[in-house]
């Protein structure tokens, strides 16, 4: 039969996770077991602002988002189409994107062409981490998704509706050291 978790099991799990919170709760279980006496209700209103004490430094490192400031360099796959029926162009281009400032999930930078790219190109963009691996940004003219595949690599693409054309391009850019 499997037992229903108690309320500060319940707590210790939503405040900082399974492992640690059932840490926690043991250590306050058997704290409670070899002192209780009369003042239970203290000790359980104890126990829980001590585990609320413990497990918020814990939990608060876990808001830590990757640092993604510094130079990215990488190539992009591009097709692109105007609206007025032309060509579909494929492409290969060098990008390059430069974050500038980051607080906490929250960034922001540059983005551009080499010199020799079909289409030159340079914007500047604001985005945001969605959690610890996933990010989304704005620019002018489109929107970009991507994710981190390591501390010095990510991979995105982008997807831009304009009056003059449309398209679409993915690149895995590295960090510059």
């Amino acid at each position: 039969m499997t037992r229903k978790p108690g309320f500060a099991t319940r707590m210790g799990n939503y405040f900082c996770g399974a492992t640690l919170g059932r840490h926690i709760v043991r250590s306050i279980a058997d704290f409670q077991v070899r002192y209780d006496g009369s003042s239970r209700g203290f000790w359980g209103a104890a126990c829980f602002v001590a585990l609320l004490l413990v497990s918020a430094p814990a939990c608060l490192a876990d808001n830590v988002y990757p640092d993604i400031v510094g130079t990215w360099v990488g190539e992009g796959a591009d097709i692109r189409m105007s609206y007025d029926g032309g060509d579909v162009v494929f492409s290969s281009e060098t990008i390059t994107q430069t974050v500038t400032e980051q607080r906490d999930r929250r960034f922001t930078g540059s983005m551009h062409s080499e010199s020799g790219a079909s289409e030159k190109f340079s914007v500047e963009f604001v985005g945001v981490f969605v959690d610890k691996s996933h990010f989304r940004w704005s620019e002018p003219n489109g929107f970009v998704e991507g994710r981190m595949i390591d501390a010095d690599t990510i991979d995105s693409c982008y997807i831009r509706t304009a009056p003059e054309g449309q398209n679409a391009a993915c690149q895995t850019l590295k960090r510059v050291k």
